[in-house]
């Protein structure tokens, strides 16, 4: 049985690492002002991570669940500080992006008639396309948690996670009024993104392009949020370890 569930794992890293744009992390320079660098530890973490090597010692996380070698629970772990943090990075990603591209946004918008409240992450201020302006919501899932390796199949099909928070999302979302177009960003820790994410943010960068003249502003579009998630992998992974000063109760 370990052996199999060890065999899952190694096909949906094999899979992951196929995806479009998944391992641009491993092409970008180290540039700060770019918003590029991983730290030494970083590394250490997104290569094992990616190859399937042990990244820390069995242990167990604040959370109280039990933490394997290979860290997989910090990824879910609903007691990551980081998390939050995570979610704020990437969305600002996409609103300064879109912004850069010529198009205003606001982020967490009110007034779009959700009947519970909540509240997709963005919104462009003017329409993108047929007069409906467009509106995004990000999410991030773990490769290779549980649910995505056995249920939903990480390990035999392409971005399945990715696709399966998206179509989350969108039916999260279906209350939504017509006059918006919605698009759900949904990355997963190993790198892929869901297809219509995928374009969209393609487009993004055809258009930094169009207005900079450098035809390299899509590959760094992509590379900044390789970076980002690869930064908060490490992050998450060291949010399961209780130091010294913390009760591993809490």
């Amino acid at each position: 049985m370990k052996s199999a569930i060890s065999d899952s794992c190694q096909k949906a890293r094999f899979l992951a690492a196929a995806a479009p744009n998944s391992g641009d992390w491993l092409l970008a320079l180290p540039v700060t002002s770019c918003g590029l660098p991983l730290t030494d530890g970083a590394v250490h973490v997104a290569v094992a991570l990616r190859i399937g090597c042990s990244v820390c010692v069995a242990h167990t996380c604040r959370c109280g669940a039990l933490v394997d070698a290979q860290g997989i629970h910090g990824s879910v772990c609903k007691q990551a500080p980081s998390r939050i943090a995570r979610h704020q990075t990437i969305n600002d990603i996409f609103a300064r992006a879109i912004t850069a591209a010529g198009v205003p946004v606001t982020k967490e918008p009110v007034g779009l008639a959700r009947l519970d409240g909540k509240r997709p992450d963005g919104l462009t201020l003017i329409p993108r396309q047929g007069g409906k302006p467009l509106t995004w919501d990000v999410t991030v899932v773990s490769t290779l948690a549980d649910s995505y390796l056995h249920v939903h199949s990480t390990s035999h099909s392409l971005s399945s996670a990715a696709e399966t928070a998206s179509n989350r999302k969108e039916t999260k979302y279906s209350s939504l009024p017509p006059d918006f177009i919605f698009h759900p960003v949904a990355i997963e820790t190993l790198g892929p993104l869901n297809a219509s994410a995928l374009n969209f943010l393609s487009e993004v960068g055809r258009r930094l392009t169009f207005l900079s003249g450098d035809s390299r502003d899509t590959s760094f579009l992509f590379q900044r949020l390789s970076m980002l998630i690869q930064r908060f992998n490490s992050a998450l992974i060291m949010d399961s370890f209780c130091f010294s000063d913390e009760d591993p109760d809490l």
